[in-house]
């Protein structure tokens, strides 16, 4: 909680007998807190002038934080402007908690403002003729632009208000401060461990969050043991019946006799394959799915014996005293600072792989992309790629006019168009492959549908040589 008028009126009245200490150092340990070295005759006084969000305040404190690595722009600006000049006058506004602390010397006067307003505190340091020097922390008006090298406007005065009686007793000398210091010195405490405990959980917690989202996908894949079993059925029924299956049917009702009593069972077929591949891909699926449930079963173990081991960090964390908090605290490395920003990398809507003669193929990302490299990219003498009747990327080889595309770039384009398709695990797919100049895109027609004519059409087979080949010359 900030002092309230009336502290700040009563602790003013305390600190003018500081009225002619020369400064001997300024100290910024962080944004919009600083600290004064005043010395007097016979002693030296550190006066802490502090305008943090809800903890503003000013007072003679006994101690101050460590400085940070990299000097604040305001403690460059009070060494160069406040050291060896004499504190000449300290003003205050009776109702809207506004100190001014005057400092001169012969070489002219400055001036350090310090609106101690609760949540929109901040520090001025302002030259002779009013212009600000340096900020104690970002500006928080909206109304006001408080800029170095701008007039300093101070804030709207406000009628003066009863508020909440004085939690401090005056009493001789410093009695005040004294207190003060004390009051705001365990909250002080507590805010630096919260802050040090939260620095130490930062990386655990989001190593946690990103440890959930990879346990709910294993979950999942853990949990597909059922649809694996589905496949199975299917493909034992149709072993026995496969008689009963036209071609190009999109399902069939087959009787299952395996429970002791018959029960009809309608499956799912692949309208564009044969029977008998239908029934070999419901056995494929069966396998992938089973054994792609027991890795991920064994994959959810680990993880979530993980998931216990950053738990137990996270409650040893919890439980650290100050000092073990300050000590694991120090051992953390000083995050670095922010890279400037230079010239933004344009993003390419594709990904870029080579042929084994060194021949460009390039695939696109999603289907806006798709877009962007058929028509925006592609231009009509190269050749376009796409797995027929398939929901996938648009594929485009680079060609020079009139040049004849090779047949192992053709194969090499099919492979990529297929494994970037939901073809990619059935083994084959029709491959659809023509001038780009023949593809043309509906009015109206959403993201990545297109029409084409003059097309030729690949069935092509998966080569997983071929593909490990393409996929290792990947370029983003």
């Amino acid at each position: 909680m900030s002092l309230s008028v009336q502290e700040l009126a009563q602790v003013l009245d305390e600190l003018r007998p500081l009225v002619g200490a020369v400064v001997q150092n300024a100290f910024a340990p962080r944004e919009r807190l600083l600290f004064l070295e005043l010395r007097v005759p016979g002693r030296t006084d550190l006066l802490r002038i502090d305008a943090t969000p809800n903890r503003t305040r000013i007072h003679l404190a006994s101690s101050r934080p460590a400085s940070p690595h990299e000097p604040l722009a305001i403690q460059q600006a009070a060494r160069a402007h406040l050291v060896g000049r004499k504190l000449s006058a300290i003003e205050s506004s009776a109702s809207d908690r506004v100190v001014s602390l005057r400092f001169a010397n012969d070489e002219g006067a400055r001036t350090l403002v310090a609106e101690l307003t609760g949540r929109h505190g901040n520090l001025f340091l302002l030259s002779e003729n009013g212009n600000i020097l340096a900020l104690g922390g970002p500006n928080l008006s909206k109304l006001r632009p408080l800029a170095p090298g701008r007039a300093y406007q101070p804030p709207v005065s406000e009628p003066p208000t009863g508020g909440p009686a004085s939690r401090f007793v005056p009493g001789p000398g410093f009695a005040l401060s004294a207190q003060i210091d004390a009051a705001y010195a365990e909250r002080e405490e507590a805010i630096d461990r919260a802050a040090l405990r939260a620095r130490l959980e930062k990386p655990v917690r989001a190593k946690l969050e990103r440890l959930a989202r990879t346990l709910k996908k294993v979950e999942a894949e853990a949990s597909r043991t059922d649809a694996a079993e589905g496949h199975r059925v299917a493909g034992e029924l149709l072993k026995t019946a496969l008689h009963q299956v036209r071609r190009g049917a999109s399902k069939v009702k087959l009787t299952d006799y395996a429970s002791g009593e018959p029960r009809e069972v309608e499956i799912a077929l692949r309208p564009e394959l044969s029977p008998a591949d239908n029934l070999a891909w419901h056995f494929r699926q069966y396998r992938r799915l089973l054994q792609g449930s027991a890795r991920a079963a064994q994959r959810l173990a680990q993880l979530r014996e993980e998931h216990a081991v950053l738990e137990g960090q996270l409650q040893r964390i919890a439980s650290l005293d100050a000092e073990a908090l300050a000590v694991r605290a120090e051992a953390l490395p000083i995050p670095p600072a922010p890279a400037k920003r230079g010239a933004p990398v344009e993003r390419k809507p594709f990904r870029e792989f080579r042929s084994a003669n060194g021949a460009k193929i390039w695939v696109g990302k999603g289907a806006t992309d798709n877009d962007a490299l058929t028509f925006k990219i592609a231009r009509p003498h190269d050749h376009w790629f796409h797995a027929r009747g398939r929901t996938g990327a648009h594929v485009i080889v680079p060609l020079e006019r009139r040049e004849v595309l090779a047949p192992e770039v053709l194969l090499d384009a099919c492979a990529l168009a297929v494994h970037f398709s939901d073809a990619r695990n059935e083994g084959h797919a029709e491959v659809s492959h023509v001038a780009r100049k023949y593809v043309r895109k509906p009015k109206g027609s959403a993201a990545g549908a297109v029409l084409y004519n003059q097309e030729k059409t690949l069935n092509y087979l998966v080569e997983p040589a071929r593909l490990a080949r393409l996929l290792a010359t990947a370029e983003s």
